[in-house]
């Protein structure tokens, strides 16, 4: 059955996490039983486990403005400006000694040589400044399908929690082209999806006709018989091995 985006109104097959149109996320996948639940959902309707996506955020703290009327009944009062100091009067005859006497001159200090001070030395210039250590890349997985027979390497796109594999097609074309490879005779137009989620990866069949093989054992399409995917399994698309891939994983 498809999903409807909520967004773009946009039909997708049963097996998007993520809308074909909008980009917009319509479902969420299951880590512990590999189901798909649509976004309202806060636990998996097969296995009850809380989904990933569900994050309560923190309540906001919500400032309030005080009004005018508050403000400056709040406000303190400025203090009274204290009245200017008169200045004392002096008698004319009183001013006229006053100017008369000399005023006192103290004797000049003797000068003390200073000594030179060494200027600063030189930092050394080919060594490293101080705190400058390499700044720290984040690692993100990134899987690979390496063909058995040929070693040709077709990368997944990080940036897609979804890759469908198989030959071209107006319906909904393959992330993944393996049309030009040895044995896509037995491939499905749309054949197989590889889910990824924060590093996990999960096989699944996509309603092939020769259907999907994970070292060696067949996959039944659809969602609850998704498979988890590890470093080193063997995949095969169609039978008799005549399209295989090791699955691996580079950080």
């Amino acid at each position: 059955m498809a999903i409807v985006c909520s967004q773009c109104q946009h039909a997708n097959p049963d097996t998007a996490l993520n809308c074909r149109r909008c980009q917009g996320e319509i479902a969420v996948l299951c880590l512990e039983c590999g189901s798909i639940n649509p976004t309202p959902c806060q636990y998996c309707g097969e296995c009850g486990v809380e989904l990933p996506h569900v994050v309560s955020a923190p309540p906001q703290p919500v400032a309030i403005a005080a009004s005018p009327v508050v403000a400056s009944v709040l406000a303190p009062s400025p203090a009274p400006e204290a009245p200017p100091a008169s200045a004392p009067v002096v008698p004319p005859e009183r001013r006229s000694a006053r100017r008369a006497d000399p005023a006192p001159v103290d004797p000049p200090l003797p000068q003390v040589a200073r000594p030179m001070e060494s200027p600063p030395p030189r930092p050394n210039a080919g060594a490293p400044p101080p705190f400058a250590s390499p700044g720290t890349r984040l690692q993100i997985a990134t899987a690979v399908l390496v063909h058995i027979g040929s070693d040709e390497r077709l990368e997944l796109p990080a940036d897609q929690p979804l890759v469908y594999l198989g030959k071209p097609n107006e319906d909904l074309p393959p992330d993944i082209d393996v049309s030009h490879l040895p044995g896509a005779e037995v491939v499905s137009r749309v054949h197989a999806a590889i889910h990824s989620s924060e590093g996990n990866f999960a096989l699944e069949d996509a309603g092939s006709s020769n259907g999907t093989f994970l070292n060696g054992e067949l996959i039944k399409p659809g969602t609850r018989f998704r498979r988890k995917l590890k470093a080193g399994d063997t995949i095969a698309l169609g039978k008799a091995n005549k399209m295989s891939f090791r699955f691996e994983i580079e950080e």
